[in-house]
């Protein structure tokens, strides 16, 4: 009999927290979501949070995937069992995708870590099921099916997560999703999972230089497209970059500062990405080497708190930027080799490459099969992150052989799928009445 290292074992979890008891959803009292979004603009640029508003008020997927805070607000309520791992903090279905590994492999893992930290692991596998019924929905499967799919998410994670206590320890660490492992029988599937493939093997610093920038004056220039990609730099913004930069190279392992020396900065942009953080700082920077066409560009983001640290006791991250590096460091497969962080001006920022072989998987172009094999993938991945930082044989103890767990957690995604909907409708009645002005 497994311990969890709280001195409970696995039956004494089950007596407190029954696995059936992850279903409960109640809205607590006073819960007002607008009011935890509107919290979070006072550390956005004001001119962008419109932005913001208009992505999320798309349809209830896209609110959600903004949403991050509120849906934290609500997961603190609800029923955990004491078993910390390092958390995605935003594991939705849009989160999970396609990089490339250091040696050039392409793996299917985790992409987004701005609210990682460490927390009760059901947290992120509630988040996982919710969009995928929200998700689903989107693209016009039922609530049936999508309720399904739900569930053998959360199954395959269960599955996997006791796989992983038969594995030795630096086995498990060394465990990629490598895509070209990925089995599709179906000949429409591989095929469209092939062109995601190329389409991300493209995805280098290269083609971004060819996107994204060209030649003003005899020198290679980022192209505006205001107000999502735009040169606005006050002292203030340019000095936070360039400077920043300088304490960014400290947090990398010697070997990779020297192949940063190589290179020198010669433009920065801001550039809107995302749902959840538009408005948050956020730079692109043009770095070249030897000449015009030996480019790397970098994403410089602020890292303020994860949405979840107002409910958990943390203090073991020197800033937000550390924690987003040390969570991404710790629980996906293969980190950027230029991932690091710093601190300036009392601003947390984390830095990594705009572009590495990133790629994700079109919801939209799909089939229902497809849907369900991405889902289980995501469950797959979220098991091997937090099997390698939490204790994954309690963990796989307490969920068991019945599918108690999975049914549970899929009710109780049906639930949050709903009142996500009258969030969203919120939203849109706010933005209508032109509350966000």
């Amino acid at each position: 009999m497994q311990n969890n290292g709280s001195g409970k074992n696995w039956k004494e979890i089950r007596e407190k927290v029954p696995r059936s008891s992850h279903s409960e959803w109640e809205i607590a009292p006073k819960r007002d979501p607008l009011s935890i979004l509107r919290k979070q603009d006072k550390a956005r640029i004001e001119k962008l949070i419109p932005i913001r508003y208009e992505r999320m008020a798309v349809s209830p997927f896209t609110y959600f995937r903004g949403a991050a805070a509120v849906m934290a607000h609500d997961l603190a309520k609800t029923p955990v069992t004491g078993i910390h791992v390092q958390i995605c903090g935003d594991a939705h279905i849009g989160n999970f995708g396609i990089f490339g590994s250091p040696e050039g492999t392409l793996l299917f893992d985790i992409n987004d870590f701005d609210e990682t930290i460490k927390g009760p692991w059901e947290w992120d596998l509630k988040r996982l099921a919710a969009s995928i019924i929200l998700g689903g929905e989107s693209i016009g499967i039922g609530r049936k099916e999508c309720l399904k799919y739900a569930f053998n998410a959360v199954q395959s994670y269960k599955d996997t997560m006791k796989e992983t206590t038969k594995m030795n320890t630096l086995d498990l660490w060394y465990k990629k999703i490598k895509i070209d492992d990925i089995d599709i029988k179906k000949e429409k599937m591989r095929k469209k999972l092939d062109e995601v493939n190329a389409k991300a093997r493209s995805r280098t610093s290269q083609k971004a230089m060819e996107k994204f920038t060209h030649i003003v004056n005899g020198e290679r220039k980022f192209i505006e497209n205001p107000p999502l990609i735009e040169h606005v730099f006050s002292d203030e913004d340019l000095n936070f970059v360039h400077n920043g930069m300088k304490s960014y190279r400290e947090t990398l392992s010697s070997e990779k500062r020297l192949i940063l020396n190589r290179f020198r900065v010669t433009d920065i942009v801001r550039k809107v990405v995302g749902i959840g953080s538009v408005g948050t700082p956020c730079f692109a920077v043009l770095l070249l080497g030897k000449d015009d066409n030996d480019p790397l560009i970098m994403q410089v983001k602020g890292a303020s708190k994860s949405v979840f640290e107002p409910y958990l006791n943390t203090d073991a991250y020197i800033n937000g930027g550390h924690r987003v590096v040390a969570g991404q460091r710790a629980i996906q497969a293969g980190s950027d080799i230029f991932l690091g962080w710093g601190k300036l001006n009392d601003k947390d920022f984390y830095v990594r490459q705009l572009w590495n072989m990133k790629g994700s998987i079109p919801m939209e172009e799909i089939r229902e099969e497809g849907f369900d094999l991405y889902g289980q993938a995501c469950g797959t991945a979220l098991a091997y992150a937090h099997a390698n930082t939490g204790n994954r044989f309690a963990i796989s103890d307490y969920l068991g052989k019945s599918d108690t767990f999975a049914g549970a957690v899929a009710d109780f995604a049906a639930k949050y799928a709903d009142q996500t909907k009258k969030d969203h409708m919120q939203l849109q009645e706010a933005i209508e009445n032109r509350l966000f002005e």
